[in-house]
């Protein structure tokens, strides 16, 4: 029976998440031994996962896969500056580039990668497969503190050059046996952007769960007002379209 692990981060109602547990209900549970690592388990698709699924959770250390500006400064005080004060300074020129460096995201990168180095552990249980499937955080946790005889990445968002440091991230496709591309756009921009790994850069189309979305479509909601509603559920993004969606709408109640 093959080993599988999967790294995650948590459980929201999102795309990422959702395209997951399709995936994992065409596995075999008879032939695959598959378990789920997240960050922290949370989410409102929790009670989703299948019950053959090994559930765990990265422990306390995982809220570095949580971190966000608000958050940035306090979780690594705690896990950086106060447990590994002497590590912690090799840290402080990324620090000053996320200030003032030109640019910012590329820092802010460099400093997580740093922090994942130093703070998460590395799992004890060796895997035959395991799979980043959360994106390019849980690649290099993969890469660096996962033992496995193969280890595959998932991208289920566009790469744009301008928010990767293409050096940290080419380091990482070197590394990998395998990266799965979940859409034909984000094919296309991994592989102009690194041809040199054109050769381990598959096309696997995010399947969804047809049967689900058909019945949360007919499932009765409650209006106010006799008019006609839409209703469009996604983060505020340029990829989601708003921009267009929204004088779209203008002109349709206008004609």
């Amino acid at each position: 029976m093959a080993k599988i692990l999967f790294v995650g981060i948590q459980m929201p109602a999102s795309g990422t998440e959702t395209a997951f547990l399709h995936y994992v209900k065409t596995l075999d549970f008879s032939q695959h031994d598959v378990t789920l690592l997240l960050a922290k388990k949370a989410g409102a698709l929790m009670n989703e996962i299948p019950e053959q699924i090994h559930v765990r959770e990265m422990g306390p250390e995982g809220e570095l896969f949580l971190l966000r500006k608000n958050t940035a400064l306090r979780i690594l005080g705690r896990w950086l500056f106060v447990r590994h004060p002497i590590k912690a300074l090799k840290a402080l020129p990324y620090i000053w580039k996320c200030v003032f460096g030109p640019n910012k995201l590329y820092a802010s990168e460099r400093l997580w990668h740093y922090a994942m180095g130093v703070i998460l552990p590395t799992l004890d249980e060796e895997y035959d497969e395991a799979i980043a499937y959360w994106g390019d955080h849980t690649m290099y946790y993969v890469v660096d503190k996962v033992k496995a005889k193969k280890k595959i990445s998932y991208l289920h968002f566009e790469y744009f050059p301008e928010e990767r440091e293409r050096a940290l991230f080419a380091s990482y496709l070197e590394k990998v046996d395998q990266l799965v591309a979940g859409s034909p756009n984000t094919y296309d921009l991994v592989t102009a952007e690194f041809p040199e790994y054109a050769s381990k850069i598959t096309l696997q189309n995010v399947e969804m769960d047809k049967e689900r979305i058909d019945a949360l479509a007919h499932a009765p909601v409650q209006f106010s007002g006799k008019f006609l509603q839409f209703v469009s559920v996604g983060r505020i993004h340029p990829v989601k379209g708003y921009d267009l969606i929204l004088p779209a709408l203008a002109q349709l109640k206008k004609d």
